[in-house]
């Protein structure tokens, strides 16, 4: 039976995680699209994951290489059940995917999650999150549309190859080297005292520079020892 929009969010003990588990639990088959997903996130799902593995429940999990910020290991953990298909969109070939989206298909009807969340678990259970739940007939315009977009990108995407898998490996650790480097500068730089000051000697040598140009010479030097010997 199609239901009304839902509006769904982490608050009030109620957390996105609560209803993609229950819409896991109900489904025939599932079909999930998500910029960025972490291990962390992955992890809260596998024991229904488990169990829908042990029904035969299909799933497909469409991820991208967006920022190079979904973890391979959760990827891979994905890839450990068997009725799972993971594929990673590329977005030096095919741009930029940023779309978060939950599809179950229950029988004629399918229940639909559009929204913020990634699959992370600070997006599932803790962060400040819009996604809006709604059941409609698979002929409806816009589940319609949903899946078409769906399909269009699960093929753009291809198989994920082992080849292609390690070369995401490759440049996701390539990218947390940079932001581990980046972060370290930035660190640095925050050490750094705000205002450099002169101390007593440099000032004193200053001084007498100053007192110097006021004489009109033009030419000075300054000696300053850096050791110190007994």
């Amino acid at each position: 039976m199609e239901q009304e929009t839902v509006f769904i969010r982490n608050q009030g003990g109620v957390t996105v995680l609560s209803d993609l588990l229950q819409s896991l639990d109900q489904c025939e088959g599932f079909c999930f699209t998500v910029a960025f997903m972490t291990f962390g996130g992955v992890q809260l799902l596998v024991q229904k994951l488990s169990e829908l593995e042990q029904r035969g429940i299909y799933g497909r999990v469409l991820t991208s290489t967006y920022q190079q910020f979904s973890e391979p290991k959760a990827i891979e953990k994905l890839q450990s059940f068997k009725n799972i298909e993971v594929r990673l969109y590329d977005q030096v070939i095919e741009g930029g995917l940023h779309a978060k989206g939950y599809l179950f298909m229950k029988g004629e009807l399918v229940e639909v999650y559009i929204g913020s969340s990634n699959l992370t678990t600070s997006a599932l259970k803790e962060n400040i999150e819009w996604n809006v739940k709604l059941t409609k007939s698979k002929s409806d315009v816009m589940v319609e549309d949903v899946l078409s977009d769906y399909e269009l990108l699960w093929e753009a995407a291809g198989s994920l190859t082992k080849e292609k898998l390690e070369k995401y490996k490759a440049s996701y650790q390539r990218f947390k080297a940079f932001e581990r480097e980046s972060l370290l500068e930035v660190e640095d730089a925050l050490l750094l005292p705000s205002e450099v000051r002169p101390n007593l000697m440099q000032q004193a040598a200053m001084k007498r520079l100053n007192s110097l140009r006021q004489r009109g010479e033009k030419k000075a030097l300054v000696i300053a020892a850096t050791t110190a010997t007994h």
